[in-house]
C-alpha cells in the first residue's frame, strides 16, 4: 500500500535445489537460490525451458513469474571477518556467467567492515570483477 511498486523477497534459500516451499516464503517477487546457480534442468516444470530456472510456478491453482537470484559472497563468509580473502576474479566470473546463463541473477554479496567500510581487498575485487566482466561483454 505504501509502496506498490517495491519487490518482495522471502528468503527462499534453496540450498538443495528441491524447489520453492510455499508454505513459508509466500507471498514473494523474486526466489532467492544461496551460492549456487540453478541445476539444468533442475527447476524444469515444462517444454518452456531446456537449461536452467523456469520462472513460471504454480501455487494454489494460479501461474506466477517468479524470476530467481543467486545470493553467493565475495569471499567465504556473509559478514565481515578480519581474514576472509576474496575468492579468485575467474571464480566470482565464472558464477555471474553461469547464474545469467541459467536465467538467475547473481547477487554479490560483500560484508562492511565494522566501520560500515568495504574493506580494499573486497574494493580491489570488485573492480578486477568489474573489468572482467566488460572485457568479456558479460556485463549487463
Amino acid at each position: 500500500e505504501v509502496q506498490p511498486n517495491c519487490l518482495i523477497i522471502m528468503n527462499n534459500g534453496i540450498p538443495d535445489k528441491q524447489g520453492i516451499v510455499f508454505d513459508h516464503t509466500w507471498p514473494s517477487d523474486v526466489v532467492t537460490i544461496e551460492r549456487d546457480p540453478p541445476r539444468i534442468n533442475g527447476f524444469q516444470k515444462s517444454l518452456r525451458t531446456t537449461r536452467g530456472w523456469d520462472p513460471i510456478h504454480e501455487y494454489c491453482g494460479k501461474h506466477y513469474y517468479l524470476p530467481a537470484e543467486v545470493c553467493d559472497t565475495m569471499g567465504m563468509e556473509w559478514f565481515y571477518e578480519a581474514d576472509d580473502e576474496p575468492r579468485s576474479t575467474q571464480e566470482l566470473a565464472g558464477m555471474y556467467n553461469l547464474c545469467r546463463s541459467r536465467g538467475a541473477n547473481y547477487l554479490l554479496d560483500v560484508g562492511p567492515t565494522p566501520e560500515g567500510l568495504i574493506h580494499d581487498r573486497f574494493r580491489d575485487g570488485l573492480l578486477r570483477l568489474r573489468e572482467v566482466l566488460e572485457k568479456n561483454d558479460w556485463a549487463a
